[in-house]
């Protein structure tokens, strides 16, 4: 944990939407892949806030010669992830999720996984008895 909250950009946004999801999370920095860095460069004299684009395949050739980054304590109610909606009605509205949102869907999704294989399992067992 670094004690940052993760808000992801979709290459697909318009101008606008970036621009209203940038000025609304107001980043520090902005971790991005080389093709969005072109995006986010069309919009910046519309963000109030000053951005650093970083990209991740530099961040990624350096990654083994930096210093660990020393974990931070977080609670389950901290923010961690902010997703912005698609903005049907107008503009995009930001849907923050915690670390126990996080962790309950994790939670869901892998029992779903199991109980998906367990069905699969019973199947094949029921079909190689009739056979």
């Amino acid at each position: 944990m670094i004690g940052a909250t993760c808000v992801n950009l979709n290459p697909l946004y318009s101008e606008n939407e970036l621009t209203e999801i940038i000025n609304d999370c107001a980043p520090k920095i902005i971790f991005c892949w080389i093709d969005m860095v072109y995006k986010l460069k069309l919009v910046d004299h519309l963000v109030k806030n000053v951005i650093t684009h970083v990209r991740l395949t530099d961040c990624m050739k350096k990654a083994n010669r930096l210093s660990p980054v020393q974990p931070v304590e977080v609670d389950l109610s901290d923010l961690a992830l902010l997703l912005y909606t698609s903005g049907t009605t107008g503009e995009c509205k930001g849907v923050p999720l915690t670390h126990c949102n996080l962790i309950a869907a994790t939670r869901g999704a892998y029992t779903a996984i199991l109980e998906c294989c367990r069905n699969t399992n019973t199947r094949s067992e029921k079909h190689q008895i009739v056979n």
